[in-house]
Formats: C-alpha cells, structure tokens, sequence
C-alpha cells in the first residue's frame, strides 16, 4: 500500500495539503520492510493554523 492508496482510501492530503506531508511520513514509515516495532512520534505533526 502507497500514499496514493491511503489518499483515495481516507481522502488525507486531497484539500488544503497541510497533512500530506506527516500522511506521507507515516506511509513510509510503516512501509519499511523490516519486521522490528518501531514507534512514530506524531507529537509535532499537529499544529494549529491561523
């Protein structure tokens, strides 16, 4: 499963774009190949725009 795949499956960075990128993150982060949990921080991925 690709970005483009989790795009058209959840609608993520199809409007204004701000979570594209941390939606993008995400994917390759859970894409790698190795089978070692591992943590994502998404602590900084939020953040309020004006």
């Amino acid at each position: 499963m690709d970005f483009s795949d989790i795009q058209l499956e959840l609608g993520v960075g199809t409007c204004c774009g701000c979570c594209e990128t941390c939606a993008r993150e995400l994917v390759a982060a859970c894409g790698q190949t190795d089978t070692a949990p591992r943590k994502v921080d998404m602590r900084g991925a939020l953040h309020a725009t004006a």
